[in-house]
């Protein structure tokens, strides 16, 4: 079915029909202070027909606002994600940190170093996930993020951390049963110190991202009021 348009020509055709219907009325009668039933209808249907398009106004006005505050608590939330990430390749860097100082005899024995690697591992790749998903989100919302190419590079690191931090995890994972215990630790080692060189630019860049105002990262779409409206 065709969509109808409402302009405002059309309300200014029916409040000049509703007026020349009253003057004609005058005219015909000739006493302007007779109220004749059909003055009196098309004078109530203007009210109404007012009364109707200060409703529509003032809806349309709340859903704005409620557009706009449900865009707000989303750059919200995308901000806690980013500390939160933050936060999540710091704890990473610190197990990194352990196992580049470690010896073999010693991470051969800690599980609960294993256990706790994975778990910062799982909180990051879940962060990670869920800026993306924000991000990726943020034009259904009318959310304009202008450090685009700030944040794509805090992206890229994220891109490069992910694949290391992944065979840190099968290294330790399977260390204990492996034939080729001693050389798959020194790999290790020199993944956790790729990634510790990886979260190090990378903290650098979250850092700046972190000091800037919330203009200085978004800025919404404003629409203006239509003089149309769909019916």
């Amino acid at each position: 079915m065709k969509k109808l348009k409402f302009y405002l020509s059309h309300v200014l055709f029916f409040f000049f029909g509703v007026m020349v219907t009253v003057v004609l009325l005058w005219v015909l009668y000739k006493d302007p202070t007779r109220i004749t039933a059909p003055a009196l209808t098309a004078l109530t249907a203007m009210c109404t027909f007012l009364l109707a398009l200060w409703s529509a106004f003032k809806v349309n006005k709340w859903l704005n606002s409620k557009v706009n505050e449900k865009a707000f608590k989303r750059t919200e939330e995308f901000l806690d994600e980013m500390i939160h990430y933050n936060l999540s390749i710091a704890k990473i860097y610190y197990i990194c940190d352990l196992l580049r100082k470690a010896k073999f005899e010693e991470f051969n024995d800690d599980i609960h170093l294993n256990k706790e690697l994975n778990e910062y591992i799982n909180e990051y790749f879940n962060v990670s996930l869920s800026i993306k998903v924000y991000e990726n989100t943020f034009k259904h919302w009318g959310i304009n993020l202008i450090c685009r190419n700030h944040f794509n590079a805090i992206e890229k690191k994220m891109d490069s951390i992910a694949p290391r931090i992944r065979r840190i995890i099968i290294l330790s994972s399977n260390i204990t049963n492996s034939k080729h215990k001693k050389e798959d630790f020194l790999i290790i080692q020199l993944r956790s110190k790729e990634v510790m060189s990886y979260i190090d630019s990378s903290s650098f860049l979250l850092d700046s991202f972190t000091k800037l105002t919330y203009d200085q990262i978004f800025n919404h779409d404003k629409k203006p009021t239509p003089l149309s409206k769909k019916v």
